[in-house]
């Protein structure tokens, strides 16, 4: 259960910086943010493991640095998809 709320913790920090650095550009404006953050946090946290610090046994940097990416390959694609 801790993790599952860290998750949501990450994914809501993640997606509202990824909303103010990228603007419009991801769809669904704030609530397209969180749901990018929160499947990259999930992907990062799959795919990168317990690398890094970690918080109630919950890897913080994993889990940002997959929904950073994440949120930013979103954005490219939505921007590939706009200019089309």
């Amino acid at each position: 259960m801790t993790t599952f709320l860290m998750l949501i913790t990450v994914a809501l920090v993640v997606g509202y910086i990824g909303h103010y650095l990228i603007k419009d550009n991801i769809p669904g404006g704030l609530a397209g943010s969180f749901v990018t953050g929160f499947a990259g946090a999930w992907l990062g946290y799959y795919i990168l493991g317990k690398w890094g610090p970690t918080l109630f046994d919950f890897p913080i940097a994993a889990s940002f640095i997959g929904a950073i990416l994440f949120t930013l390959i979103l954005s490219v694609l939505s921007k590939l998809t706009l200019s089309a």
